[in-house]
């Protein structure tokens, strides 16, 4: 228990915080995804840099450690990352509360069994398919209980894709807003599973990360793609920094834009949130990863809800044990051996 420890805290320190600062960046400027997603990246692929790098006598003294896995694979690893990535900071313009966001991103077990079926030959127990069952009804429980507060969450102008939703806007208009994002959500959801299986295939035919290789190259390989589209993340920057609305924060003696500050928190917590997902994937079992992670989640809910005072009813409670119930069950059900026609296959 003492190596989890460290985790732990990176993870209910980390992760919980970082849910918090998102919600509050979100409520300021839910456009923030671009630049959310640039600052994320890079600031997590110069942190992990160090590690990459070796000693030597030669010149340059230092050099890029040897990788462990092609540059081909890291490249697709990385694409599929970012893409889930910016979609799902993108889906807060769609009037998507930060409670949902984290419910429906829960649902990543699902599509999990789904595509480790279909790609992978894998085979469930009863058990598990009883947990996917909980898991699905607890995210379609709490997507349905939301629909009927979209129009209420949606009072102000917020952007909703490339136009702007206006107060005056139709009910109809708000609500298919609020269809958009829970649909882009789902993409990801499916996305996030592709790479969990292509993930698995690299591990299984070339060993499991522990040195923080897929951490780094998953940030850094991203970056050039990201800042293709580098405007509308500077345009936001803009917009923190002259913000005259803002009364600012002091950090430091330096008094800053409560939004720069806001982000400056998100990011640092984002990269602890990660280290600390990586080290107990490293350093225990599925199942209590999966058990600590529900729990973190259930707790970044009922924080973002106390907090901001947002609408959570009955049915979102219900939808939230369900979804944590259907993980546990779900990770307690063990794994059926691939199937023989599958084994061929590959």
């Amino acid at each position: 228990l003492g190596n989890l420890v460290v985790p732990f805290l990176l993870i209910f320190g980390g992760c919980i915080s970082n849910s918090w600062t998102f919600a509050a960046l979100v409520r300021n400027d839910p456009s923030c995804g671009d630049l959310l997603t640039l600052v994320q990246f890079a600031f997590t692929a110069l942190l992990a840099l160090p590690g990459r790098l070796a000693c030597q006598r030669t010149f340059p003294p230092l050099s890029i450690k040897t990788r462990r896995y092609p540059l081909s694979a890291h490249t697709l690893m990385a694409g599929l990352y970012v893409v889930t990535s910016a979609i799902n900071n993108w889906a807060v313009n769609f009037c998507i509360s930060v409670p949902l966001h984290i419910i429906i991103r829960s649902g990543n077990i699902f599509s999990n069994v789904l595509f480790g079926y279909l790609l992978l030959g894998r085979r469930y127990t009863v058990q598990q398919v009883l947990g996917v069952a909980a898991l699905s009804g607890g995210v379609v429980c709490c997507t349905l209980a939301s629909s009927s507060s979209a129009i209420h969450d949606c009072s102000g102008a917020v952007t909703c894709g490339l136009g702007l939703l206006e107060p005056q806007s139709e009910e109809g208009q708000r609500l298919l807003c609020w269809l958009l994002g829970v649909g882009l959500l789902l993409v990801a959801l499916g996305i996030n599973s592709l790479l969990g299986a292509y993930q698995d295939r690299v591990y299984s035919t070339y060993g499991r990360d522990s040195g923080g290789e897929t951490l780094f190259y998953s940030h850094a390989l991203a970056l050039p793609v990201l800042l293709i589209n580098y405007g509308p993340a500077i345009e936001a920057l803009g917009r923190y920094m002259s913000s005259e609305d803002d009364d600012g924060v002091s950090l430091l003696g330096i008094t800053l834009p409560s939004s720069i500050v806001y982000l400056i928190l998100n990011v640092l917590t984002q990269y602890a949130c990660i280290r600390g997902v990586y080290m107990l994937i490293a350093r225990s079992n599925s199942l209590t990863a999966a058990v600590v992670l529900a729990v973190r989640k259930f707790l970044s809910i009922l924080l973002n809800v106390a907090f901001f005072r947002l609408s959570f009813t009955t049915w979102h409670y219900a939808g939230t044990v369900l979804v944590i119930v259907g993980t546990i069950t779900y990770s307690l059900g063990g794994t059926k051996p691939a199937s023989p026609s599958s084994k061929k296959k590959r």
